[in-house]
This record gives structure tokens, C-alpha cells and sequence, in this order.
């Protein structure tokens, strides 16, 4: 997802939180993304953790991967975990 400079400013956390809705309603147990450094705040903000080391994506410049669990069921305490992410 990207959102152009003149537009940003509440789109891409709205689009964020209806994509997190419609995986959740689908069946999904943790998602992952690519994010520019400058919108790290975005997905911390909405629960996304950061992993792995900086990166730079050719034409956008430094990125870093987030992932999201699903929020813990009523059925599992403990709630499901992305495997391989500690």
C-alpha cells in the first residue's frame, strides 16, 4: 500500500485497519508487510511489530518488514502465533 504525500494524513491507517479486518474475518492468523522507515509509525501504532534489519527498496529507499498477530480468540488464551516470529 502506498499513499501519495498530498493524501496521507489518515488514508493509509483506514486502509490498513480495513485490510487487518478483512484478514481477520477470512480466516487469517498473522499478516506481514513491507513499510517505509517513515511510515514505521503507522503500523506500530496499530500493533505491528518490526523484524528482520533495514532494507532498501530500489526507487522508494530504506524499508523495514512488521507483522501483526491475530488478537488472542475466546477459544485459545494464548491466541495463534506467526510461526518463525518470536
Amino acid at each position: 500500500m502506498a499513499v501519495l504525500p498530498e493524501f496521507r494524513g489518515g488514508i493509509g491507517a483506514a486502509l490498513l485497519s480495513a485490510a487487518v479486518d478483512i484478514a481477520w474475518t477470512g480466516g487469517a492468523r498473522g499478516l506481514w508487510a513491507t513499510a517505509r522507515r517513515e511510515a514505521l509509525g503507522l503500523y506500530l501504532r496499530g500493533g505491528w511489530q518490526v523484524v528482520g534489519p533495514e532494507w532498501h527498496k530500489p526507487g522508494v529507499g530504506p524499508h523495514r518488514f512488521v507483522v501483526l498477530e491475530a488478537a488472542p480468540s475466546p477459544l485459545s488464551p494464548t491466541g495463534p502465533a506467526v510461526p518463525g516470529v518470536d
